[in-house]
């Protein structure tokens, strides 16, 4: 007796299969057998399970003598393993055949080897965030003091991040083979998979709002902002791979819909904050008689420019895979395979452009701006420092820098903007 596959379905899984081969035998039958009675067959001494097989006593879902085609098209009316095996009633031999297949489970799940690339897909992004973290790990090597709170939140983002597509390659490898992987598993991946989804949104908004660059912390109102939405959708999107497209998982994909859209909004326009209260600063270093395109708040300003660009593009890039997996069910890995491309060339983008370097001390957080303090602009770095250090509402801080930097740069009119620009090409 020889098994040549097992695979687990769901209730209402469905399988087609078909094998091929040179041999027209009485003596080989095909078997189909549910777990119990496999187990039951494997009791059996082979004389007496050839006797039960030739009386046609019924022992699996499905028996019959080898043919040169052997079809079945079957649909599981409870969860369960299947065995498919050959048993050979008479003398040993040596046979060739050929084993066609499609195993899916409800929800349109296709899970054969066959129709899924998931587990080699998983392993080569696993393999290239790895990559990412080791070229990330050589920076912190060479600038190992200069790092803030800022890179050491990237540093876990980018080991969450791989971790987590080890664990879905060995999922995928398991439920590719098996077809039913135990709940506690699943719940246990799904719950990594939500944190991982979490802390990588969590992160770009820390960025859009300058956490540790600009500002030294964030508000109650920002921290809400950025907290509840991104814990929606880690939640959210484990749900709907459960519930589908049953009126459950239709509600879902749209709360989905509207908290992306939401945190896409917040990450736009939070980088655009930023950028607008470090504009803010490189006008009143202007008007303080120093030369802006030497300090590092120009550097950072440099630097938000470039992370919006990567957000913008990230943007039309996420609403094009989004639409496109909305409207396809079956082939869910080209999706997949999409959002992992965008997911690795977004976090390639943000390591090169906030990556550690001997470069005006940048990342020195509020202290970079010192050495101007004989040239009259350490009142101004130092005033913003100190409404941070001795207010208890920062959200009031926040708002009237914000404020004023709007207003402030309105005042000034194109004229210093355009000066700025030239200044700019020059360099």
């Amino acid at each position: 007796m020889f098994t040549f596959d097992t695979f687990g379905f769901q209730k209402g899984g469905h399988l087609t299969m078909s094998i091929q081969d040179s041999i027209n035998s009485k003596e080989l039958w095909y078997l189909d057998c549910s777990e119990s009675q496999y187990e039951d067959i494997k009791e059996k001494e082979l004389l007496s399970l050839c006797s039960d097989l030739n009386s046609n006593h019924s022992l699996c879902l499905v028996q019959h003598k080898f043919s040169p085609n052997i079809t079945e098209e079957r649909t599981a009316k409870k969860q369960g393993y299947q065995y498919f095996l050959i048993v050979n009633c008479g003398e040993e031999r040596e046979i060739t055949y050929t084993f066609d297949y499609i195993f899916v489970n409800p929800n349109e799940q296709y899970l054969s080897l066959s129709e899924i690339p998931f587990p080699k897909l998983f392993l080569i992004f696993s393999i290239l965030w790895s990559v990412l973290i080791f070229f990330w790990c050589i920076n912190w090597g060479f600038h190992f003091k200069l790092r803030i709170k800022l890179h050491q939140l990237l540093t876990f983002v980018l080991f969450t991040k791989a971790i987590a597509l080890y664990l879905l390659y060995f999922f995928w490898s398991n439920i590719s083979q098996t077809g039913i992987v135990k709940n506690k598993y699943v719940i246990s991946l799904a719950t990594y998979i939500a944190f991982s989804e979490y802390i990588f949104y969590t992160s770009l908004l820390l960025i859009a709002n300058g956490w540790t660059i600009t500002k030294k912390y964030l508000t109650k109102k920002q921290h809400v902002h950025i907290a509840i939405p991104i814990l929606i959708i880690a939640v959210s999107k484990q749900l709907q791979k459960v519930y589908q497209l049953t009126w459950v998982g239709i509600m879902l994909l749209f709360i989905l819909a509207i908290t992306y859209f939401y945190i896409l909004k917040l990450l736009f326009e939070s980088t655009n904050n930023s950028l607008h209260t470090l504009q803010f600063k490189l006008l009143l270093l202007r008007e303080s008689g120093i030369q802006p395109l030497t300090t590092p708040t120009y550097a950072k300003f440099q630097l938000f420019k470039k992370y919006k660009n990567s957000i913008f593009y990230y943007i039309l890039l996420f609403v094009a895979v989004y639409g496109i997996g909305v409207t396809i069910t079956r082939y869910q890995w080209v999706v997949e395979i999409c959002m992992l491309i965008v997911d690795l060339i977004l976090y390639l983008a943000i390591g090169f452009t906030f990556r550690l370097r001997d470069q005006n001390n940048l990342f020195e957080e509020f202290q970079t701006m010192n050495r101007h303090q004989n040239n009259g602009y350490q009142p101004i770095e130092s005033n913003y420092e100190a409404d941070y250090l001795n207010e208890t509402d920062h959200e009031d801080v926040d708002k009237r820098i914000e404020t004023q930097s709007i207003v402030y740069i309105e005042n000034i009119g194109n004229g210093t903007n355009v000066e700025l620009g030239q200044e700019e090409s020059k360099k």
